[in-house]
């Protein structure tokens, strides 16, 4: 029988799964074509703590994943992933000015760090501000070198806002 209810936590749950995805894609591509760093070492611990949290974003546990990323963070404050990590669970939660600071605060840690650029645009589109959002995926383009990405959904994103 058909559930709008289920339908719609399918299509949430969908959508979580690619925006973890598309986020390891850019990284990826990124690391590959020398824009930006691989994973840096922090220790074991934190490795595997950082790991951990991101298994929970890409299974929707955000609150326990932020708390993860949390630890992280104390540890090393200047660990871009887990600051990206700590913005996405908030932004999962449904908290965008928190997920937003954070995003800020990432981009004054690490200004050439494209994931950055491009969460915090979405942030601010969901918040509704426009004009900040295509500011910040174009800030997104140039910390990538001017080279967007092939994901399908950054491309067609980045036209939407008129930068493609």
């Amino acid at each position: 029988m058909y559930n709008e209810t289920t339908d719609m936590y399918a299509l949430q749950n969908k959508y979580r799964r690619n925006v973890w995805l598309s986020l390891l894609l850019v990284s990826t591509v990124l690391c590959s074509v020398g824009l930006l760093s691989p994973f840096p070492v922090f220790g074991n611990d934190d490795n595997a703590v950082l790991e951990k949290a991101g298994a929970l974003l890409s299974q929707g546990r955000y609150h326990d994943a932020a708390r993860k990323y949390r630890v992280v963070i104390k540890s090393h404050p200047d660990n871009p992933y887990a600051y990206l990590g700590l913005g996405l669970s908030l932004k999962g939660e449904g908290h965008l000015k928190e997920a937003q600071s954070v995003m800020e605060k990432l981009i004054g840690l690490a200004p050439q760090f494209p994931p950055a650029h491009y969460n915090l645009g979405l942030i601010l589109e969901a918040q509704g501000d426009v004009a900040s959002a295509r500011q910040a995926f174009q800030e997104f383009i140039n910390a990538s070198g001017g080279q967007v990405p092939p994901d399908p959904e950054i491309r067609i994103k980045l036209r939407k806002m008129g930068l493609l």
